[in-house]
């Protein structure tokens, strides 16, 4: 039975646990229909809660105004909430500069962020089946993407984007909504040959059935699924080296040349890559530029440089290759979130989140040195945590310091360049700043042995994309 299948999958992938409060994306098309309507069949069963969010993306008239009614019907139905949105995407493809197929996803992740936020959910669950999951492998594989780009999509990203559907084919999908009468909507650009991967759809993989194997569905899927295995094994090396020859500092990344230099390539790319993506460039970077970077590393002229898209720029040093990104001429908008337990805040202008969680001391937990993740004394926290950028007049007690400093002179001792200092999140309970985000902590909060419950904060950054070498 198809229920079994996808628990099978929810179990095998950890994607939702007991409590979890999951948000479904519902566009009203059989496949996010399918996976509401199962989600509501294994709730009790599971304990989680739900909540749906459907986008009306105002570009097919009546036919996106009849998706909405049907996707508020279905939810009232169910005695599911239900959050609407209508977003002009044409409208925003224009100003950002997107196609209307990338605005529209933007528009929907922002809007399933935001309702995340507002009922204090932590999952969201996304219809991609393995349909889906073919599609990915063929669309890649014919732009020319490597290895990270053909094991195709996750079964859950960041923790939190799931997607129980990814063994389910749309065949069994369209069955399931006969069997319960869901009626679903049918969105008429999908038979239309407009976009590439509509073409895959509708062209390419027929023909593939009738002229080469019945089965092409299952085994790109299933070719996608080995090959994340390789990824997520050379991924373990990856990080493990990153952690080794990579420090930050001055809004600088270092990789240690003599390090770096006893890696194979296929490590080295990926060290490369993945310090891009800390600098925030978050795609345009392919094979040719990682080429050029090895090419550059090679060479090992002193004081040479290449510049790449995104003011991305690395250079070589006496014992190093420096990235660096020129600075962010957008403006930095001004945010502030308050921080709840239990919760994941999404934090819109900074594209990230934050996630709080007490402990109790005594529950023999291990602290972890990172970056990102810190800990802190829950019961000398008096005032409500917010999230927010810097403002005049902060001051801050690092660790290890007595006394407290301005916070303009903290970020000055740390050489971070001016650029970049409104980027930094701060923790603050009140007028305190407990965390510069990605530095340091304050000595007034800090675990002593006296600490009876502990304040766990953990801060990602969101990217809204794969990563591919291509």
């Amino acid at each position: 039975m198809m229920i079994d299948k996808i628990k099978n999958t929810i179990e095998k992938h950890h994607l939702i646990n007991t409590g979890d409060h999951v948000i479904v994306g519902v566009s009203g098309g059989p496949d996010s229909v399918c996976l509401l309507h199962v989600l509501f069949m294994m709730k009790d069963d599971l304990r989680i809660q739900l909540s749906v969010v459907h986008v009306n993306h105002m570009l097919r008239g009546q036919d996106a105004d009849n998706d909405e009614e049907y996707v508020k019907n279905l939810c009232e139905n169910l005695n599911i909430p239900c959050y609407v949105y209508k977003i002009d995407v044409k409208k925003m493809s224009k100003s950002l500069g997107l196609s209307d197929e990338e605005a529209g996803r933007k528009a929907r992740y922002d809007a399933y962020f935001e309702v995340l936020e507002k009922v204090g959910a932590n999952k969201i669950a996304v219809a991609q089946n393995m349909n889906d999951q073919a599609e990915t492998l063929l669309l890649r594989l014919a732009r020319g993407s490597g290895l990270d780009g053909l094991s195709g999509m996750e079964y859950v990203r960041n923790q939190i984007i799931i997607r129980p559907l990814l063994d389910i084919t749309r065949d069994e999908i369209e069955d399931y909504c006969r069997k319960f009468n869901l009626n679903p909507q049918t969105d008429k650009t999908n038979y239309e040959s407009l976009y590439t991967r509509n073409k895959i759809r509708l062209e390419l993989i027929p023909y593939l059935k009738q002229n080469l194997n019945q089965n092409i569905i299952y085994n790109l899927w299933k070719t996608a699924d080995i090959l994340k295995e390789d990824k997520n094994f050379i991924y373990t090396i990856v990080d493990d080296v990153y952690e080794k020859c990579v420090s930050f500092r001055d809004g600088k990344i270092f990789i240690h040349k003599r390090d770096l230099a006893k890696q194979h390539n296929a490590i080295k790319k990926r060290i490369l890559l993945k310090a891009a993506i800390s600098l925030g460039v978050q795609k345009d970077i392919g094979t040719v530029h990682l080429n050029n970077i090895l090419k550059l590393i090679e060479d090992d002229k002193t004081s040479a440089g290449i510049d790449l898209p995104y003011d991305f720029r690395v250079e070589i040093d006496y014992e190093n290759i420096v990235l660096t990104r020129g600075a962010d001429e957008t403006p930095i908008k001004m945010f502030s979130y308050d921080i709840e337990w239990g919760k994941y805040i999404y934090i819109k202008e900074i594209d990230a989140f934050i996630s709080a969680e007490i402990i109790d001391a005594d529950g023999g937990f291990e602290i972890i040195k990172e970056d990102y993740i810190k800990f802190f004394d829950f019961d000398k926290i008096k005032n409500p945590l917010k999230i927010r950028n810097r403002k005049s007049g902060d001051f801050f007690s690092p660790l290890g310091m007595k006394g407290s400093k301005k916070l303009k002179d903290f970020f000055i001792d740390e050489k971070i360049p001016k650029d970049l200092r409104s980027k930094i999140p701060l923790v603050c309970c009140g007028p305190d700043v407990l965390w510069v985000v990605g530095y340091r902590i304050s000595e007034k909060y800090k675990i002593d042995k006296t600490t009876k419950k502990i304040l766990k904060l953990e801060f990602k950054e969101y990217r809204d994309g794969d990563f591919d070498l291509i």
